[in-house]
């Protein structure tokens, strides 16, 4: 054990001392300043919500999951300085930011530390799973060598914690599992409700994993042992996640009579996501070359034409981002108007899912997998490449002793890419746990290429 605390210890070190040098002094940009605010007024009223540039005093909000706005807070307590220039760069967006003062630095080694102390652990999973060390340094280097982890930590967006807390869910589960362990049901069921409440994406993965474990059950006997087992594991996990995930809830219930996570924003990312809906035969098949990591575009375009690419991206303005959301939102504007004799929706989320998307689902179904190609790239050349070893992994590369496991830490990286890229635009950025699936598929073709050099040699 003593030895173990050793290689944590040192994973953990290295990772903090790689990552200082990646923290710069850049400041705020778009989302970052959301979770600031909200981080700010819980700071200075010790209310969660927004003042909305206003000097008015803040009402509670439920817009976003908490969590990573507390950390910010509580970084705020323990650095002033760091508050200090955030309330200077909330007064002045889009204005002079230059007479800012930048005191970033601890929230952001704070952040650093967080990931280092978790990878340490997730190091330590790693060989439990395996019983090779070689094998989970080769994965946790990987993770580092994309780079992802180290540029969150310079940002304030929720990927600087999530990222870490889904990992450690990914690998504890497999182990609670297959090795019926209570306490790796319970470590599992904490850091998923931690991830909702940092990403509010992982409460659906929740409820989706609920729905899935007594399918998988009863249709294959190869993960759980028995229905005694099976038991145990499913009410625990999901005792123990409602419990985390209580408070927040209860909380949201009290003051705005609404069990939910979050509220306010469902509408935005689905009208951007049905608007997609519209692409044309050409576009579709386009899109399969344009989303591809870095030369997609222009490869693209090349070959489809102009007149079939331009709506695929961000930034043209007829684009399905601005001009296909503006025209949806238009038309639920008029589907729901009050002047309306009947109004036909009870919100504006039930007139989006039955207008756009259950009377068009095969369509919408379509154009879920382009999107799930999309968001798939995370870290770009990381994902473009190693969608071959995941490939490899998945069907000759891991040993049928450990193929299981791979499983279950895949199983919910695809349900999360499969379900964003039915209600959202589906970014890499969302995907990013994908990043520990795709390690692990590298560094099983780097260990299996290894034992291959050494036979041969040996023989």
């Amino acid at each position: 054990m003593k030895q173990t605390c050793v290689h944590i210890a040192a994973v953990s070190i290295v990772t903090f001392l790689l990552g200082l040098f990646y923290i710069t002094d850049r400041t705020p940009y778009s989302d970052e300043y959301v979770y600031l605010g909200h981080a700010h007024t819980l700071y200075s009223y010790g209310v969660f919500g927004s003042q909305n540039g206003t000097k008015d005093s803040p009402k509670p909000d439920a817009r976003f999951a908490p969590l990573y706005p507390v950390l910010l807070a509580v970084t705020m307590h323990i650095d002033e300085d760091f508050a200090k220039s955030t309330e200077c760069y909330l007064s002045t967006v889009g204005m002079d930011e230059n007479s800012c003062s930048g005191e970033f630095y601890t929230i952001k080694v704070i952040q650093l530390l967080i990931f280092s102390l978790s990878l340490g652990y997730i190091w330590y999973l790693l060989t439990i799973i395996s019983s090779s060390k070689l094998f989970s340094y080769s994965t946790v280097g990987l993770l580092l060598f994309s780079g992802t982890p180290f540029y969150y930590a310079d940002h304030f967006l929720t990927e600087s914690l999530y990222l870490a807390l889904a990992f450690i869910f990914l690998l504890t589960l497999p182990l609670a599992i297959l090795r019926q362990s209570t306490k790796y049901t319970i470590i599992s069921a904490v850091f998923l409700a931690l991830t909702a409440l940092t990403r509010p994406t992982f409460l659906y993965l929740f409820y989706l994993l609920i729905f899935i474990f007594p399918i998988v059950f009863f249709t294959t006997k190869a993960y759980f042992l028995n229905l005694r087992s099976f038991f145990r594991f499913y009410f625990s996990f999901l005792i123990i996640f409602s419990m985390v995930v209580a408070p927040w809830i209860t909380r949201n219930v009290i003051y705005f009579d609404k069990f939910a996570m979050t509220m306010g924003y469902s509408t935005h990312p689905l009208s951007t996501r049905v608007a997609h809906n519209e692409m044309t035969n050409m576009e579709y098949l386009a899109g399969w070359i344009y989303w591809l990591p870095d030369f997609g575009d222009s490869l693209a375009e090349k070959i489809f034409g102009y007149e079939n690419v331009h709506r695929l991206s961000f930034s043209s303005p007829e684009s399905f981002y601005p001009a296909g959301r503006q025209k949806v939102d238009k038309h639920l504007n008029e589907l729901m108007d009050t002047r309306a004799v009947d109004i036909k929706y009870s919100s504006r989320l039930d007139a989006l899912l039955k207008t756009y998307v259950y009377s068009d689902i095969l369509n919408h179904m379509k154009v879920t997998l382009l999107l799930a190609w999309r968001g798939f790239f995370v870290d770009k050349y990381f994902a473009f490449i190693g969608l071959f070893f995941l490939i490899w992994a998945l069907f000759m590369g891991i040993k049928e002793q450990y193929i299981k496991y791979f499983h279950i830490i895949l199983f919910p990286s695809l349900i999360l890419l499969f379900f964003q890229a039915a209600i959202s635009v589906s970014i890499p950025r969302y995907n990013l746990i994908l990043l520990l699936p795709l390690s692990i598929s590298y560094a099983s073709f780097f260990c299996w290429l290894g034992n291959r050099y050494l036979n041969k040699n040996l023989n």
